[in-house]
This record gives structure tokens, sequence and C-alpha cells, in this order.
């Protein structure tokens, strides 16, 4: 048998998914036991012989040595990172927020401009553009200024330009993706503006992470061919969620942001509305009456909207130290089937990857990297700098270059964030999950264990199998093997 057979029950059969063929079978509970029990292969190919075919086809019986799968693996990790070398550029407006949310992973940035001497109304946007600016220690690397103005986002898309010209393989996403500190802030609005102008004549189109509080103020760059998705946090219902997620000066955020979300659902079709649940100790027990609430609303009946569900990271004794929850983890995961609340956000896309391979018949679509920060993301961030990742944006370790300068030319951490792949991970190589998972994610591998290129599981394997009991359905119309 094979070391990277991923086993999972549904509905008294098993579906089997192979790690690195992307092989996928639904076998009879008892052929699972004959394969499990380390049995003479001789005697379950004559029990079974069409059954014993097909997994052998697909990579479930093999004939390799765990080295040679091993190897197999890494060889096939190395050939996906290389054809996923596609850009996918973020703008960030603003490092500053007009909520203060109790988890904010940006936190650290925030405070650092709470404590400046002058708020962020009376900042002159157009002053502290330093492209020299030291990337020393503070945590706004690589300047002091908080907000872009319309200048800095034609410098955004110059270098937009510049990045094409020097990718190897000209191949880039058509989303901008719009994010924060909150992009969405209605201060931003004509910076906003200026970048739906700019990105449209280029042929781009717009995503946003935004709280959804200003959105009203923004309809006039919402569209199809505009702003097309939106994805908003919604913590719980209104009690609940106004004690994580509210105001610089503690009000209250729930009803606007789901009259907002009313808003764009009934007055701009085709738009996308992503909303986010967080979940943690405080709040986990929400996600059935905010579920409810949404249906009264008539949400969940909009093929336009998603209720999605996240798990908050505590970071402890200020050391960002990540505890993973799996009691927390255990109870929201068995709500999630009964309310049709998607964990794939969360769950590196398997269930959309499974229905997907299902229905046009193909082997499952595994993954060079764990997210687009390995890969050929870029983030403009206000003071200047090009960011790897958006958890770390501001962060010097996270600092690849500057689009002041002209032509943009990105230093050697670029080549560490995209080096981050399997080939230099031995302790995921002979994990199952491998192909699937690729590590998980670098920022907090980095924080939890102290290096990217280390793994973080995050239970993983719990978070795999509901993907697959999402999708049972879709998995039943597999041709059980006896």
């Amino acid at each position: 048998m094979s070391k990277y057979c991923i086993w999972t029950p549904v509905d008294g059969a098993v579906f089997g998914l192979h790690g690195y063929t992307g092989g996928m079978v639904l076998v009879s509970q008892d052929l699972f036991e004959s394969l499990t029990e380390r049995g003479s292969l001789d005697l379950i190919r004559q029990r079974y012989q069409d059954e014993f075919d097909a997994l052998w086809l697909r990579g479930f019986i093999t004939s390799l040595t765990p080295l040679e799968e091993r190897e197999a693996v890494v060889e096939i990790s190395r050939s996906l990172q290389a054809r996923r070398r596609q850009l996918h550029f973020v703008i960030a407006p603003t490092f500053d927020c007009n909520f203060r949310c109790s988890y904010c992973f940006e936190r650290e940035l925030q405070n650092d401009i709470d404590r400046r001497p002058n708020p962020l109304s009376q900042i002159d946007r157009a002053t502290s553009d330093r492209p020299g600016a030291d990337s020393g220690a503070c945590f706004m690397g690589h300047g002091d200024k908080v907000s872009m103005s319309r200048d800095d986002v034609d410098a955004v898309f110059a270098g937009i330009d510049d990045l094409i010209e020097q990718s190897e393989t000209k191949q880039w996403s058509r989303n901008i993706t719009l994010f924060g500190g909150e992009p969405l802030w209605v201060s931003n609005l004509p910076v906003i503006e200026r970048a739906v102008e700019l990105g449209s004549s280029r042929g781009f189109r717009f995503s946003a992470v935004t709280n959804g509080y200003d959105v009203d103020r923004f309809m006039d760059v919402i569209g199809v061919d505009a702003i097309h998705s939106l994805n908003i946090s919604v913590d719980g219902t209104r009690a609940i969620h106004d004690k994580q997620r509210f105001l610089t000066n503690g009000g209250g955020t729930f009803d606007r942001i789901v009259d907002n979300i009313d808003l764009v659902l009934r007055e701009r079709p085709g738009v996308r509305v992503v909303v986010r649940f967080n979940f943690s100790r405080a709040n986990f027990h929400e996600l059935r009456p905010l579920h409810e609430l949404f249906g009264s609303r008539g949400f969940l009946q909009n093929p336009n909207f998603d209720l999605n569900a996240n798990i908050i990271y505590d970071k402890a004794n200020g050391r960002k130290t990540l505890r993973s929850d799996r009691e927390l983890l255990d109870i929201v995961l068995a709500q999630a089937p009964k309310t049709n609340v998607s964990l794939d956000c969360f769950n590196a896309g398997v269930a959309g990857r499974i229905v997907s391979a299902i229905r046009k018949r193909e082997e499952f679509r595994f993954s060079g990297s764990y997210c687009a920060a390995n890969a050929g993301m870029y983030i403009f961030a206000p003071d200047g700098g090009l960011y790897k990742c958006w958890e770390d944006i501001g962060a010097v370790r996270s600092l690849v270059g500057s689009y002041r300068e002209r032509p943009v030319v990105l230093n050697g951490r670029d080549d560490q964030w995209k080096g981050r792949q399997l080939e230099g991970m031995a302790k995921c190589q002979s994990c199952r999950f491998a192909l699937i998972c690729s590590g998980g994610c670098a920022q907090h591998a980095h924080q939890q264990i102290g290096s990217m290129n280390d793994k973080y599981c995050d239970n993983f394997d719990k978070r795999y199998a509901v993907s697959v009991a999402k999708v049972g359905d879709e998995i039943r119309k597999l041709v059980v093997c006896a």
C-alpha cells in the first residue's frame, strides 16, 4: 500500500484521495478493511480483481518504496511551484482602520499609529514620501507614511507595470485585492476611485477585504466591472459582534454592516459578498444564530452570498505565539455541516477542488505552495514598500522592495518567500497531506516555531475530514469499489 493514501468515512463507505497522484476512489468498508489489515495483496487481488486494478491505476497500491514515493512528492512539488508564478497584486491604501477589533493581527501596527502626535485625519497624505527611508527596527519598516495619496496610486500602477515587464511568465491575475488597514474607509474614497480608474484601463477588476462599515459610500465603484467582490467579517449577532468589532471610539458596528450587505446584494446584482465569521471561545456559539439571522434577511437565498468561518489565532504574552485550540475546532466543525457554513476558506480549498475533480472527471488538483505569498503575490503599502504576506504587512521580514524606485527592484527576501517549498521542508515530505497543505502558513510557522521553512499543520487532518463531509453528496457520485 502507498504511504500517501488519505481515507475518510462517507456514509458507510470510505473515500480515498491519493496524496500525489490525485486519484480518487470510493470503496466499501469490507475492501477498506482488507486493505488496511495489511493482508496479502495477492489475496486481495483474487477477491477484488477489478477494484485492485482501479486502486493500482490510481496509486493506492504501488510498487514504489517509501523513499521513492517521497522523492516523487518532492519532484511533483518542484514542478508545481515552477508553474505557480502568476503575479497577484494587492493594494493597501492605508495602514490605519476605523475599527479597533479585539483580535486584529495588525494591532502592533495600529498601536504605532495611535501613538503618533496627530490623528490620521490631520496627517498630510502628501508628506513622508521617503523612498530611501530606513528599513530598520520600526514596525512600519519602510517609512512613516500611513495612507496613500492619488499620486501614490499612480506610482503603484507604474510598479505593477514594472513587475509584469520583469516577469518571466508574463502571467498575472486580472483581479487586484484591496486590503488594509481598512481599504473602504470613506477617507480613502479618492484613492480607491483613482485605483479603479487606472486598474480598469489595464483590464483589472477588484475585490476588497473590508469591515463593511463604509461600503455604502463606495457604491459608485462597486459593480461587476469594478469592485466585484467583498469579503466582510461579522462575528456574531449584534451584542457579541459589537464587543469584538467596534469603532475607534468604542461605538457599535453591527447594524450598519448588515444594512450595507443588504444594500449591495439588492442594488449590485452579480457582486459577490462573502461574510467571514471569525470564531474563538468568546463567540463560537454565535454561528447558528448568525446563520438564522442571515436567513431571515434573505441573504442565504442569494446566489452571490456566502458565509464562511475561520478560527481566531491567539497571540500570547506579546510573543505572537499561536495556540491551536483543538477542542474548540472540534465543536465548531461539528456545527458547520448543519448550518451550510463553508469552512473551505481555511481548509486550503479542499472541498472545491474535490467537487471540481469529480465533475470534470479528472484528478484532484494539487498546489505548489500554501498561498500566493510563496508565489507571485505583491502587496503595495502606503509606506512605499512591497510586501509578500498580508498578515505581515509593515513588518521588515515581509518587505521585499519599494515601488517608489523605478524600475522596481526586489531584494533577497523575495527569493526566501518564494523558496518555501517541500524540497526544503524535510518534516513535510513524508506526510500524506504534503501536496494539499504545502506545509501550512509560512507566517504562522515563523510565529510559532521561529522559521518560515518549518511546518505548520494547524489540525489539517481534522479540517480535511470536514471538507470531505461537506461534499459527501458529490463524492457519492463516484462508483463504489465493492
